[in-house]
């Protein structure tokens, strides 16, 4: 089986390229522009270079969007990612000080932000 072509075509009204791969060329916006209705014709090396970058782009800024989504944790009242763990240590002293009433041993994490604690 061999290597699948990609096809760029550009508008000729308004200059939007797409990105296509062969095979396709039934799909919308091939010969018609899904933005201005113009006529679509073959884009020129630049273009399709230019339509690539901004696909590669596109592609990373999805790729971080998942990761921060996944990965990161997130104060719950002020939403700041700038958070740590409190430590054990942190937690026996406050709790032998203060007992039950100590919002630093019934906790876990603390905002660097708003200093809310979890």
């Amino acid at each position: 089986m061999g290597e699948i072509k990609d096809i760029y075509r550009t508008c000729k009204e308004c200059g939007w390229t797409s990105h296509y791969y062969e095979g396709q060329e039934h799909f919308y916006g091939f010969s018609e522009c899904g933005f201005c209705k113009g006529e679509m014709r073959d884009a020129t090396p630049e273009e399709a270079e230019k339509c690539r970058q901004k696909d590669e782009e596109f592609e990373q800024r999805k790729l971080n969007q998942i990761f921060q989504k996944t990965y990161t944790p997130k104060c719950p009242v002020c939403g700041s990612p700038n958070i740590h763990k409190i430590s054990a240590t942190k937690r026996v002293v406050s709790g032998a000080a203060f007992g039950l009433f100590s919002k630093t041993a019934r906790s876990q994490w603390e905002c660097s932000n708003c200093g809310n604690k979890w």
